[in-house]
């Protein structure tokens, strides 16, 4: 007699399970954490029959999924893989080679079949035929059900695009509607397998989101039939590109099973620019800058498909200046902000700080070439030689706390000043070129526009030119599903590059601009910025 069934992928998620035999939830537990740690530790040459405790197990690995079952002693294993072969044929017939997103899915599907060809254990003695019939008779009463539920329903549903998110460490999906709901959303974040390393391994990256793929989707799906989405979004530039691969396959999974889903294919950075129009009542066109660990880009807006660059980083982006000067300050050491990343630790700590101490940068820095160009690199060669030879830094012989904070204050207002003259430079821009729409309201996105100090100075330069900040949810500036979902559903609106489904020869891409460039325009207008602007302004 069988005494329970598992079900479980290779990365140990329990996908099935079936008690024929009284248990506690406390013994149930124990006993699949032992058995699937036992399973996976075997080698894939060893005997699919296992001797364990007073019962055999005999299990056998199919694609991802391994099929393990517990019978009495006394009980042929052979008849025993029969049983598990015959299972699976199953739910081959019924899903068309089943995969571990059918049972994940399906997985009421999986539990009806089990109670058609094993009832308390035994097995029945029912042809194939028979057990596929009833489990399309109740298929059949369900799409009658659902046909019902949606002719009642059709001209009252809104859209829901399902957005999958995978560009770099972070894997993410959320389902959001027409009417600007955020229906679900989930994220899985690999900072603490990345951290010991000083940076992103795309290895780890790459492994990490195919176990998260299949749980963050099934948990932004929750409660959410399929029938109700109509298509799909995923980014697929720019990114690291072993890492959009991981979401491009997945979707592929997904469509390849639920074929009414359409495919939008989304340009990471282009849906950052345009999640303020989830949150806030923004119209076309506006200025965005968007400022992270990887990207600082300062572009207009000007449709969902239409944007320029006034201009981007040159070297490296604000994020990882600001993480690179905390780890030179081994910030990472300090109580206070020990588990802080470095931009909101070097913000911490600045609270406190005189931002005049060190001198970083002059106004010559912001000067040089007259464009709306970033450029980060020479500023943090700067700060860690001031770091070397002040010995700035926790753990330090003669460590000085105020000292600490004092630099850390002169970093960001060093970082912030630089981004700040770029964006003062483009509002005089607008009005030389006589495109005052332009500069009517300003987006700040990415996870360094959550500074409170470039923030207070952006808002600042605004409200002295009379134009309007606005500042998407810290939760929504950096990567995440919502903002895939809220690019497809304006792209579904417009009828914008929807695909009935993904090209097979479609592949990620590392690099790809946020529209043309139009940075030679504004160096040739030779727009002087004072650095002090704000100085002047009082002294006048």
């Amino acid at each position: 007699m069988i005494q329970f069934i598992l079900l479980f992928s290779r990365q140990g998620k329990l996908r099935l399970q079936k008690w024929y035999t009284t248990q506690t939830d406390k013994t149930k537990k124990k006993t699949t954490r032992e058995l699937i740690a036992a399973v996976l530790s075997r080698k894939p040459k060893m005997s699919s029959f296992l001797e364990w405790k007073d019962l055999k197990v005999v299990y056998k690995r199919y694609a991802s999924l391994y099929f393990c079952c517990a019978v009495e002693q006394d009980d042929n294993e052979l008849l025993t893989l029969e049983t598990i072969h015959r299972y699976v044929e199953l739910l081959d017939k019924y899903f068309g080679s089943v995969c571990e997103l059918d049972i994940i899915f399906n997985f009421e599907k999986a539990y009806f079949i089990f109670d058609e060809f094993i009832l308390g254990g035994e097995i029945q003695e029912t042809s194939k035929k028979c057990v596929l019939k009833a489990i399309n008779d109740q298929d059949v009463i369900q799409e009658m059900m659902i046909i019902r539920r949606l002719s009642t329903h059709r001209f009252h549903q809104p859209l829901r695009i399902l957005g999958i998110e995978t560009s770099c460490d972070d894997t993410a999906a959320a389902v959001v509607d027409s009417d600007r709901t955020i229906l679900r959303q989930a994220c899985r974040n690999q900072l603490k397998y990345h951290q010991p390393w000083g940076g992103i391994v795309p290895s780890i990256a790459k492994n990490h989101h195919y176990e998260n793929l299949v749980p963050v989707v099934a948990e932004a799906m929750k409660d959410i039939e399929w029938d109700t989405i109509a298509a799909i979004a995923t980014s697929v530039k720019p990114g690291l590109v072993i890492s959009l691969w991981q979401g491009i396959n997945f979707t592929r999974q997904l469509l390849q099973k639920y074929t009414h889903l359409s495919f939008l294919p989304i340009h990471h950075m282009e849906a950052h620019a345009l999640t303020v129009r989830l949150t806030h009542n923004v119209s076309f066109p506006y200025m965005v800058l968007l400022a992270s660990g990887g990207h600082c880009i300062l572009g207009i807006v000007e449709d969902v498909d239409k944007f320029y660059r006034l201009g981007e980083t040159k070297d490296i982006a604000p994020g990882e200046a600001f993480d690179k000067s905390a780890r030179a300050m081994k910030l990472h050491e300090h109580p206070l902000v020990r588990d802080m990343v470095g931009g909101a630790a070097i913000g911490h700590l600045a609270r406190d700080g005189d931002e005049n101490r060190y001198q970083l940068i002059t106004s010559k820095y912001s000067a040089k070439i007259k464009d709306c160009s970033f450029s980060f690199g020479g500023m943090l060669s700067q700060i860690n030689r001031v770091v070397e030879k002040e010995t700035i830094h926790c753990g330090s012989l003669n460590f000085d706390e105020q000292k600490l904070r004092d630099f850390a204050a002169c970093i960001q207002a060093s970082v912030v000043r630089h981004i700040e003259t770029r964006i003062h430079r483009a509002i005089l821009f607008c009005d030389i070129v006589q495109k005052p729409q332009w500069k009517r309201t300003l987006v700040l996105s990415g996870g360094v526009s959550s500074n409170l100090y470039l923030r207070q100075r952006i808002h600042d330069l605004c409200a002295h030119y009379g134009v309007e900040l606005v500042c998407p949810p810290p939760q929504l500036c950096t990567d995440n599903g919502v903002m895939i979902a809220w690019n497809g559903i304006e792209r579904y609106q417009r009828s914008l590059n929807i695909l009935s489904k993904m090209p097979d020869n479609l592949a990620p891409e590392s690099r790809s601009p946020l529209g043309p460039d139009i940075s030679d325009r504004v160096q040739a207008c030779d727009i002087d910025v004072p650095f002090n602007w704000k100085n002047l302004l009082a002294n006048k």
